[in-house]
């Protein structure tokens, strides 16, 4: 009964919004912060299992996402079980588990209608914060606030660029969708000014290459859509945009380092981060091509590469092999994981999310449309950044996934629930 009352409050979706709000601020500058709002929002998922029965109907393509989620945890599961796995592949499992642990969460979130202008305004705050502590971190001369030249908080640059980037382009996106104060207006475009500023400054390449994509995304949605003038002033402000940002000296310089590294490895020298990267992806082949169908277990790559380093089979190569824990691949990882079928599994995680955002994106409401462009903004930054890194293989990226997919996919049911199911043909944009 108690939890039957408090789930009914109506204060409940403002302590769910606040947990995330500490979730998603906590990711980037505290994971222990972010770990222990998950804890909560998993314990809430769980203890209303079974509770307000109203409005159960699972749509299909809610159906598609939930047994895919289950699906991934299963074969990782299975994988561990089969395959000869040591206390490194437990760890990668608890990972890959949570995906079919979580479901509970999504029916949680389904059930309330948080208001797009509370979400917006969360995601505005958290995004200035970041563009602040970057060039705090970037700048500061203060002992105790440590200087560096890629600013990314407690976590590692390219989670930092990835979910800056990601949270700016979503702030923004909302003065597309919704009529907005002059307020709001600017406190959107400072926010998406500082987001940028912060992914800029972590001279992540991976993340930045999803630029362009998100920017012709836009631009074909306005086109399809007679907006013709407004496709052309975001065009001209999108060039305008990426034309300055190749103007900093941190874009300049990651350039020119890519290009210096590019023919070092053309001569025949490894021992540079792009060298390090294609001779990961050639060991990713080889391992392949042994286990092609079930792979070689959770965190195989490790085990197998050091391996390979010590016996020497891997002389003439990068030196950093003998200590890198994955190939800096999703794909390429999965491959070498789980075989074939983790290749089809991988592809799938972004796929299934990526056509479920597209739809609302195109035939939703206002809200729904909104909703659909934050959710196609995380699955093309994470897809970009999964061809320079992996993203199911750390907790924070795994946590940040679940949440942003069962956070906009259930407040897409709210707003518009036909959409969640198969499109007809004369719905297909």
């Amino acid at each position: 009964m108690f939890y039957f009352e408090f789930n009914k409050d109506k204060w409940f979706k403002y302590i769910l919004l606040m947990l995330l709000g500490v979730y998603f601020l906590g990711a980037v500058l505290n994971p222990s912060i972010a770990d222990a709002a998950f804890l909560v929002m998993f314990v809430l998922g769980v203890s209303t299992i079974g509770i307000n029965r109203k409005n159960t109907h699972i749509y299909q393509s809610e159906w598609l996402l939930l047994v895919l989620f289950a699906s991934y945890g299963v074969i990782s599961i299975l994988s561990f079980l089969i395959v000869e796995s040591g206390e490194a592949a437990r760890h990668r499992l608890e990972d890959d588990g949570k995906f079919l642990l979580l479901i509970p969460l999504y029916f949680l979130l389904r059930r309330h209608q948080i208001r797009s202008s509370y979400i917006v305004y969360a995601l505005a705050v958290i995004v200035c914060i970041l563009g602040l502590s970057s060039m705090a971190q970037m700048y500061s001369v203060h002992p105790e606030f440590k200087a560096t030249t890629r600013p990314s908080a407690l976590v590692n640059p390219m989670r930092y660029a990835a979910f800056s980037l990601i949270l700016s382009i979503s702030v923004i996106a909302y003065l597309f969708f919704k009529k907005s104060s002059l307020f709001e207006r600017l406190a959107s475009s400072l926010a998406f000014v500082l987001g940028l500023v912060a992914c800029v400054l972590t001279q992540t390449r991976g993340v930045w290459l999803s630029l362009p994509i998100l920017l012709a995304l836009a631009l074909w949605f306005y086109f399809k859509h007679s907006h013709k003038i407004a496709s052309v002033t975001l065009l001209l402000f999108g060039l305008l945009l990426l034309l300055s940002a190749s103007q900093f000296d941190v874009v300049k310089q990651r350039i020119n380092v890519t290009s210096a590294n590019l023919e070092r490895y053309l001569g025949g020298d490894s021992q540079s981060s792009l060298g390090t990267r294609l001779d990961m992806y050639k060991v990713c082949g080889s391992l392949f091509s042994d286990s092609p169908f079930y792979g070689n277990g959770l965190n195989a790559y490790m085990t197998k590469t050091h391996e390979l380093w010590k016996s020497g089979e891997l002389n003439g190569m990068s030196n950093e092999l003998s200590f890198r824990r994955t190939p800096h691949n999703e794909f390429l990882m999965a491959a070498v994981e789980k075989g074939v079928i983790g290749i089809i599994f991988a592809i799938a995680m972004f796929a299934v999310p990526f056509a479920i955002f597209y739809r609302a994106f195109w035939h939703g409401n206002q809200n729904a449309r909104w909703y659909g462009a934050c959710g196609l903004t995380m699955v093309i930054v994470l897809f970009v950044a999964a061809q320079t890194g992996t993203i199911f293989n750390h907790n924070v990226f795994t946590h940040f996934y679940i949440i942003w997919v069962f956070l906009f996919v259930s407040q897409i049911r709210q707003e518009s629930p036909e959409v969640l199911d198969w499109p007809k043909k004369k719905d297909v944009a």
